[in-house]
Protein backbone atom coordinates (compact mmCIF):
# COMPACT_ATOMS: atom_id res chain seq x y z
CA UNK A 1 0.00 0.00 0.00
CA UNK A 2 1.57 3.03 -0.86
CA UNK A 3 1.79 5.97 1.69
CA UNK A 4 -0.08 8.97 1.59
CA UNK A 5 2.35 11.80 0.21
CA UNK A 6 2.80 14.65 3.37
CA UNK A 7 2.06 17.09 1.29
CA UNK A 8 -1.56 16.03 0.61
CA UNK A 9 -1.74 15.67 4.74
CA UNK A 10 -0.79 19.46 5.25
CA UNK A 11 -3.37 20.50 2.38
CA UNK A 12 -5.65 19.19 5.19
CA UNK A 13 -3.95 21.11 8.11
CA UNK A 14 -4.22 24.01 6.22
CA UNK A 15 -8.08 24.26 5.74
CA UNK A 16 -7.76 22.68 9.58
CA UNK A 17 -6.25 26.27 10.12
CA UNK A 18 -8.42 28.06 8.70
CA UNK A 19 -11.57 26.52 9.88
CA UNK A 20 -9.65 27.85 13.43
CA UNK A 21 -9.13 30.89 12.22
CA UNK A 22 -12.90 31.31 11.32
CA UNK A 23 -14.04 29.79 14.72
CA UNK A 24 -15.83 27.20 12.00
CA UNK A 25 -16.13 24.67 14.97
CA UNK A 26 -17.62 21.42 12.97
CA UNK A 27 -15.80 21.93 10.05
CA UNK A 28 -12.30 22.12 12.57
CA UNK A 29 -13.59 19.11 14.54
CA UNK A 30 -14.56 16.92 11.42
CA UNK A 31 -10.63 18.24 9.28
CA UNK A 32 -8.56 17.34 13.02
CA UNK A 33 -10.17 14.03 12.73
CA UNK A 34 -9.33 13.29 9.24
CA UNK A 35 -5.94 14.74 9.82
CA UNK A 36 -5.51 12.11 12.81
CA UNK A 37 -6.58 9.48 10.69
CA UNK A 38 -4.08 10.16 7.24
CA UNK A 39 -1.00 9.95 9.92
CA UNK A 40 -0.54 6.19 10.25
CA UNK A 41 -0.54 5.80 6.21
CA UNK A 42 1.79 9.11 5.45
CA UNK A 43 4.98 9.19 4.54
CA UNK A 44 7.61 10.42 7.24
CA UNK A 45 7.76 14.33 7.50
CA UNK A 46 8.35 15.23 11.13
CA UNK A 47 7.39 19.45 9.85
CA UNK A 48 4.13 17.90 9.19
CA UNK A 49 3.84 16.35 12.79
CA UNK A 50 5.32 19.47 14.19
CA UNK A 51 2.61 21.67 12.76
CA UNK A 52 -0.38 19.20 13.15
CA UNK A 53 1.24 19.44 16.86
CA UNK A 54 0.93 23.44 16.68
CA UNK A 55 -2.53 23.88 15.55
CA UNK A 56 -3.89 21.47 17.87
CA UNK A 57 -3.12 24.05 20.60
CA UNK A 58 -4.94 26.54 18.78
CA UNK A 59 -7.20 24.21 18.73
CA UNK A 60 -8.30 23.47 21.87
CA UNK A 61 -7.73 27.03 22.80
CA UNK A 62 -10.58 27.16 20.29
CA UNK A 63 -12.78 25.10 21.63
CA UNK A 64 -12.10 26.71 25.26
CA UNK A 65 -13.16 30.10 23.88
CA UNK A 66 -16.37 29.12 22.25
CA UNK A 67 -17.42 25.70 23.86
CA UNK A 68 -16.24 26.34 27.29
CA UNK A 69 -13.92 22.90 27.25
CA UNK A 70 -11.45 22.59 29.27
CA UNK A 71 -7.32 23.04 28.26
CA UNK A 72 -5.61 20.27 28.62
CA UNK A 73 -3.89 20.85 31.70
CA UNK A 74 0.20 21.30 29.77
CA UNK A 75 -1.65 23.85 27.67
CA UNK A 76 0.91 27.05 27.29
CA UNK A 77 -2.18 29.17 26.69
CA UNK A 78 -2.20 31.17 29.67
CA UNK A 79 -0.75 34.65 30.86
CA UNK A 80 2.70 33.55 31.95
CA UNK A 81 3.49 31.87 28.36
CA UNK A 82 2.53 35.44 26.48
CA UNK A 83 6.56 35.07 24.49
CA UNK A 84 5.78 31.09 24.08
CA UNK A 85 2.32 32.04 22.28
CA UNK A 86 4.02 34.41 20.18
CA UNK A 87 6.53 32.37 19.47
CA UNK A 88 3.96 29.66 17.98
CA UNK A 89 1.78 32.28 16.16
CA UNK A 90 4.84 32.68 13.84
CA UNK A 91 5.60 29.47 13.04
CA UNK A 92 1.88 28.52 12.60
CA UNK A 93 2.42 31.74 10.36
CA UNK A 94 5.26 30.26 8.80
CA UNK A 95 3.87 26.76 8.36
CA UNK A 96 0.67 27.60 6.55
CA UNK A 97 2.84 29.49 3.69
CA UNK A 98 5.22 26.81 3.47
CA UNK A 99 2.94 23.99 3.26
CA UNK A 100 0.42 25.43 1.16
CA UNK A 101 3.95 26.03 -1.29
CA UNK A 102 4.31 22.54 -0.74
CA UNK A 103 1.08 21.55 -1.55
CA UNK A 104 1.20 23.83 -4.95
CA UNK A 105 3.82 22.22 -5.70
CA UNK A 106 2.81 19.13 -5.54
CA UNK A 107 0.32 19.89 -7.65
CA UNK A 108 2.53 21.36 -10.57
CA UNK A 109 1.32 24.55 -9.77
CA UNK A 110 4.56 25.87 -10.20
CA UNK A 111 4.59 29.91 -9.98
CA UNK A 112 1.42 29.32 -7.24
CA UNK A 113 4.39 27.90 -5.43
CA UNK A 114 7.27 29.82 -5.92
CA UNK A 115 5.31 32.61 -5.02
CA UNK A 116 4.11 31.03 -1.59
CA UNK A 117 7.45 30.26 -1.09
CA UNK A 118 8.66 33.34 -1.37
CA UNK A 119 6.21 34.65 1.29
CA UNK A 120 6.96 31.75 4.31
CA UNK A 121 10.55 33.05 3.57
CA UNK A 122 9.61 36.33 5.01
CA UNK A 123 7.62 34.59 7.63
CA UNK A 124 10.69 32.43 8.58
CA UNK A 125 12.63 35.47 9.33
CA UNK A 126 10.46 35.61 12.53
CA UNK A 127 10.92 31.72 13.49
CA UNK A 128 14.92 31.35 15.31
CA UNK A 129 15.27 27.96 14.50
CA UNK A 130 17.97 26.93 12.16
CA UNK A 131 16.59 23.84 11.37
CA UNK A 132 13.59 25.13 10.15
CA UNK A 133 15.53 27.25 7.88
CA UNK A 134 17.87 24.68 6.77
CA UNK A 135 14.59 22.67 5.92
CA UNK A 136 12.70 25.44 4.32
CA UNK A 137 16.16 26.33 2.22
CA UNK A 138 16.39 22.37 1.22
CA UNK A 139 12.21 22.22 0.08
CA UNK A 140 12.92 25.46 -2.14
CA UNK A 141 16.02 23.92 -3.78
CA UNK A 142 14.62 20.80 -4.95
CA UNK A 143 11.81 22.77 -6.06
CA UNK A 144 14.39 25.13 -8.48
CA UNK A 145 16.44 21.68 -8.95
CA UNK A 146 13.42 20.34 -10.82
CA UNK A 147 12.89 23.74 -12.83
CA UNK A 148 16.65 23.62 -13.68
CA UNK A 149 16.93 26.72 -12.52
CA UNK A 150 20.25 25.53 -11.10
CA UNK A 151 22.17 29.13 -10.30
CA UNK A 152 19.48 29.50 -8.08
CA UNK A 153 18.68 25.94 -6.68
CA UNK A 154 22.36 25.69 -5.88
CA UNK A 155 22.28 28.83 -3.71
CA UNK A 156 19.65 26.95 -1.93
CA UNK A 157 21.16 24.41 -1.23
CA UNK A 158 24.45 25.42 0.22
CA UNK A 159 22.62 27.41 2.71
CA UNK A 160 20.85 24.17 3.80
CA UNK A 161 24.48 22.24 3.54
CA UNK A 162 25.87 25.34 5.65
CA UNK A 163 23.37 24.60 8.47
CA UNK A 164 23.43 20.63 8.68
CA UNK A 165 26.89 21.08 8.84
CA UNK A 166 27.06 22.60 11.87
CA UNK A 167 24.68 20.09 13.79
CA UNK A 168 25.16 16.35 14.76
CA UNK A 169 22.55 14.29 13.70
CA UNK A 170 21.96 15.35 10.46
CA UNK A 171 24.13 13.48 8.37
CA UNK A 172 21.53 12.26 6.09
CA UNK A 173 19.90 15.34 5.19
CA UNK A 174 23.61 16.53 4.49
CA UNK A 175 23.99 13.43 2.17
CA UNK A 176 20.38 14.21 0.67
CA UNK A 177 21.43 17.80 0.15
CA UNK A 178 24.70 16.87 -1.46
CA UNK A 179 23.02 14.92 -3.81
CA UNK A 180 20.50 17.75 -4.50
CA UNK A 181 24.05 19.56 -5.68
CA UNK A 182 25.34 16.86 -7.66
CA UNK A 183 22.26 16.69 -9.69
CA UNK A 184 22.33 20.56 -10.48
CA UNK A 185 25.75 20.00 -11.45
CA UNK A 186 24.97 17.31 -13.60
CA UNK A 187 22.45 19.03 -15.30
CA UNK A 188 24.97 21.74 -15.82
CA UNK A 189 27.10 18.94 -17.45
CA UNK A 190 29.51 20.24 -14.73
CA UNK A 191 30.27 16.64 -14.22
CA UNK A 192 33.28 16.13 -12.11
CA UNK A 193 31.68 18.80 -9.61
CA UNK A 194 28.83 16.68 -9.81
CA UNK A 195 30.69 13.69 -8.80
CA UNK A 196 32.35 15.03 -6.04
CA UNK A 197 29.43 15.63 -4.14
CA UNK A 198 27.50 12.00 -5.05
CA UNK A 199 30.84 10.30 -3.71
CA UNK A 200 30.87 12.71 -0.87
CA UNK A 201 27.30 11.62 0.01
CA UNK A 202 28.15 8.36 -0.41
CA UNK A 203 30.69 8.51 1.84
CA UNK A 204 28.42 10.39 4.32
CA UNK A 205 26.07 6.77 4.40
CA UNK A 206 29.11 4.52 4.95
CA UNK A 207 29.78 6.24 7.84
CA UNK A 208 26.33 6.64 9.36
CA UNK A 209 26.10 2.91 8.62
CA UNK A 210 22.59 3.58 6.32
CA UNK A 211 22.98 0.46 3.69
CA UNK A 212 19.64 1.54 2.52
CA UNK A 213 20.94 5.34 2.03
CA UNK A 214 23.84 3.86 0.30
CA UNK A 215 22.14 1.81 -2.42
CA UNK A 216 19.92 4.91 -3.12
CA UNK A 217 22.93 7.23 -3.13
CA UNK A 218 24.70 4.78 -5.73
CA UNK A 219 21.55 4.92 -7.63
CA UNK A 220 21.94 8.48 -8.29
CA UNK A 221 25.59 7.93 -9.34
CA UNK A 222 24.75 5.59 -11.53
CA UNK A 223 22.61 8.67 -13.15
CA UNK A 224 25.49 10.85 -13.60
CA UNK A 225 27.55 7.81 -14.95
CA UNK A 226 24.61 6.93 -17.72
CA UNK A 227 24.98 11.05 -18.94
CA UNK A 228 28.53 10.85 -18.93
CA UNK A 229 29.04 8.13 -21.02
CA UNK A 230 30.94 5.93 -18.22
CA UNK A 231 28.51 2.70 -18.71
CA UNK A 232 30.61 0.15 -17.26
CA UNK A 233 30.82 2.29 -13.97
CA UNK A 234 27.34 2.84 -14.24
CA UNK A 235 26.31 -0.54 -14.62
CA UNK A 236 28.62 -1.21 -11.24
CA UNK A 237 26.59 1.48 -9.48
CA UNK A 238 23.28 0.00 -10.45
CA UNK A 239 24.61 -3.43 -9.19
CA UNK A 240 25.67 -2.33 -6.03
CA UNK A 241 22.26 -0.59 -5.53
CA UNK A 242 20.20 -3.57 -6.46
CA UNK A 243 22.27 -5.67 -3.94
CA UNK A 244 20.07 -4.06 -0.72
CA UNK A 245 17.28 -6.22 -0.68
CA UNK A 246 15.53 -3.66 1.06
CA UNK A 247 15.86 -0.85 -1.69
CA UNK A 248 14.97 -3.68 -4.10
CA UNK A 249 11.68 -3.96 -2.34
CA UNK A 250 10.94 -0.31 -2.02
CA UNK A 251 9.90 2.77 -4.14
CA UNK A 252 12.69 3.58 -5.67
CA UNK A 253 13.28 0.67 -7.10
CA UNK A 254 14.04 0.83 -10.80
CA UNK A 255 11.14 -0.54 -12.56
Amino acid sequence: MSKVASEVVAGVLNEFHLAIKKHDIEQAKHLFEEAKSMFSGMEEDQNVLAYFSLLEERYRMMLYDARGERLPRESYFNDSQIECIEQTDHMIDYYFYFFEAMHEAYNKNVERAISLYKVAEKKLAKVPDQMEAAEFYFKVSWLYMSLRQNAVSLNYTRDAMNIYKMHDGYEKKLAISQVVMGTNYMQMQRFKDAEKYFEESIEISKKIDDSFLEAMLHHNISILYSNSGRSQECILAVQHALSNPEWCESSYYIN
